[in-house]
């Protein structure tokens, strides 16, 4: 296995599912995003094939639209979890120190020293689903995005956006560049 890795059903069926799909929302709304994904360090056990089950897994996502911002979860590899997908939110520092990778070294110094030091999923819009019902269970989301639109209006909306972004290029720049 090359870009895969084991994962509990309870992990990939719940919150981390609401997260890949979180990351979708994000890469629609923002435009674009950048995401990094890997096991943890620290190993749970073997599969009877060999394959290491790592006792955590993390993704860390970076957008530079309408800011330069970053969010990183680490999540336990278990059976059972609890909370919502903001109690799993740590700093790229945190995981970098973690799993001992520089993850976003493509980023001036004074950005990425500044961003990678904020645990806040504030400015990022994460849907309600990130909660996790009750434990082990999957959880179920509607049609719509985190901002309401179903994927046929969010494709609209993007649309529109990218017409007046084509329209108004200067009020977009000004825009970007404040924050």
């Amino acid at each position: 296995m090359t870009n895969i890795f084991p994962q509990t059903p309870a992990l990939n069926r719940g919150i981390w599912k609401s997260l890949e799909e979180d990351a979708r929302e994000w890469s629609v709304a923002y435009g674009s995003v950048h995401i990094t994904t890997g096991p943890s360090v620290e190993t749970k056990g073997y599969l009877a094939s060999g394959v290491r089950i790592p006792s955590a897994c993390w993704k860390a996502v970076l957008r530079t639209y309408p800011d330069t911002s970053v969010v990183a979860f680490f999540l336990p590899n278990e059976t059972s979890l609890e909370g919502s997908l903001s109690d799993y939110v740590i700093t790229v520092d945190e995981l970098e120190e973690r799993i001992g990778l520089d993850l976003f070294s493509g980023l001036e110094d004074n950005i990425e020293d500044k961003i990678e030091a904020k645990r806040s999923l504030d400015r990022w819009g994460v849907s309600s689903k990130g909660a996790v019902k009750r434990s082990g269970g999957a959880v179920k989301r509607s049609g719509s995005s985190m901002h309401g639109h179903c994927h046929v209006h969010r494709a609209e909306m993007r649309k529109l956006y990218e017409e007046c972004q084509r329209l108004l290029p200067q009020a977009s720049k000004s825009v970007r560049t404040q924050g």
